[in-house]
C-alpha cells in the first residue's frame, strides 16, 4: 500500500492530537485531585461515589442531631441537679419548721425563704436552649407560670423531643415541665406555695405532712435524672460511633473520586516525554526538502 505525503501527515496529527488529550486528562488529574471529572469517565466509580455521598450526608446529619441532644441532656441535666439542690433547701426548712420551736418571725422568714425557692423553680423550669424553653416540648413560650390566684399552669405542649442519632436509632432529648413537676394529687408549686402557708400558720402538722411530698417531689426529679441521665450515655456512645462510620465513610469516598497524586504526576511526566517525542517524530517525517518534491 502506498503511503502518500498526506497520509502520513494525517496520521502524524492524529497521533500527536492523541498524545495531547492524554497530556491534558494527566495534566487535568494532577491539579483537580480527582480521578475523573464527569460521570461519563468513569459511570461505575460515578455512581458508588453517589452512594457514599449521600450516606455521608446522612451520618453527618446524624451526627448533627446527637450534638444537639448532647447539649440539650447536658443542660438538662444540670438543671435538674440545681431544682434538686433547691427541693434540699426546702425540705431543710420544713424540718425545721415542723419542730414547732420557732416564734412568729422565725417562721415568717422561713416562709418567705421557701416563696423564694418555689421563684427559683419557676425560674429553673423555663430554662431555655437555642432560643425555647427547655422543658415545654416544642413550644415557644415559657414552660410554667403562675396565673392571677398564684396557681401553677403547665404551658409546654408535653411532645417527646426525638433525635435521630443513627442509622436505625432515636433518643428522646428532652423532659417535660408536667413530668417533673407534676405528682398524682398536686404539684410541687402547689405544694411549695401552701408549705409556706402552713409555716406562717404554725400548723406544724401540715408542715410535718408536707415533708413527704417535698420527697415525692425530688423522687420525680430524680427519676427524670435518671431517664436524662441514660438517654445521654447512649448519646455519647452514638457519637463515638458515627465519628468513625464518618470517617470510614469519607475514605472510602476519597478512594473511588481522588487520584493517587504521585502515580498521577509520574503519568504526566510520561505523557509530556511522550508528547515531546510525537512532536520530535513529526518534525523529522514532515521535513520538506528539494528531493521530496522531485520525487
Amino acid at each position: 500500500m502506498r503511503v502518500t505525503q498526506d497520509s502520513l501527515v494525517q496520521s502524524t496529527l492524529n497521533r500527536l492530537q492523541t498524545r495531547l488529550n492524554e497530556h491534558q486528562d494527566a495534566s487535568t488529574k494532577v491539579s483537580t485531585g480527582k480521578a475523573w471529572q464527569v460521570p461519563s469517565d468513569d459511570p461505575a466509580r460515578a455512581n458508588q461515589s453517589l452512594v457514599l455521598r449521600a450516606d455521608e450526608h446522612a451520618r453527618t446529619q446524624q451526627q448533627r442531631n446527637a450534638q444537639d441532644a448532647e447539649s440539650r441532656l447536658e443542660i438538662t441535666d444540670s438543671t435538674l441537679q440545681s431544682m434538686n439542690d433547691r427541693l434540699h433547701r426546702a425540705r431543710d426548712l420544713a424540718v425545721q419548721a415542723a419542730k414547732g420551736t420557732n416564734d412568729e418571725s422565725e417562721r415568717t422568714a422561713i416562709a418567705d425563704e421557701i416563696d423564694e425557692i418555689r421563684e427559683e423553680l419557676k425560674s429553673l423550669a423555663n430554662t431555655r436552649h437555642a432560643g425555647k424553653a427547655l422543658f415545654a416540648g416544642y413550644t415557644d413560650g415559657p414552660a410554667v407560670e403562675f396565673d392571677d390566684d398564684d396557681n401553677t399552669v403547665f404551658k409546654g405542649d408535653g411532645h417527646e423531643i426525638d433525635r435521630k442519632i443513627g442509622p436505625e436509632e432515636k433518643v428522646r432529648s428532652n423532659t417535660t415541665a408536667s413530668e417533673v413537676f407534676k405528682g398524682s394529687e398536686d404539684d410541687t408549686f402547689s405544694m411549695l406555695h401552701d408549705l409556706a402557708a402552713d409555716v406562717r400558720a404554725g400548723d406544724v402538722d401540715k408542715v410535718s405532712d408536707r415533708i413527704g411530698d417535698i420527697d415525692d417531689a425530688q423522687d420525680r426529679l430524680q427519676s427524670a435524672q435518671s431517664s436524662v441521665g441514660v438517654a445521654h450515655s447512649r448519646v455519647l456512645s452514638a457519637l463515638d460511633r458515627s465519628e468513625r462510620d464518618l470517617l470510614a465513610v469519607q475514605k472510602e469516598r476519597s478512594d473511588v473520586e481522588d487520584v493517587n497524586l504521585a502515580e498521577a504526576i509520574m503519568e504526566l511526566q510520561t505523557q509530556e516525554v511522550a508528547f515531546e517525542s510525537t512532536l520530535g517524530s513529526m518534525a523529522r517525517v514532515l521535513q520538506p526538502s528539494l528531493m521530496d518534491f522531485i520525487r
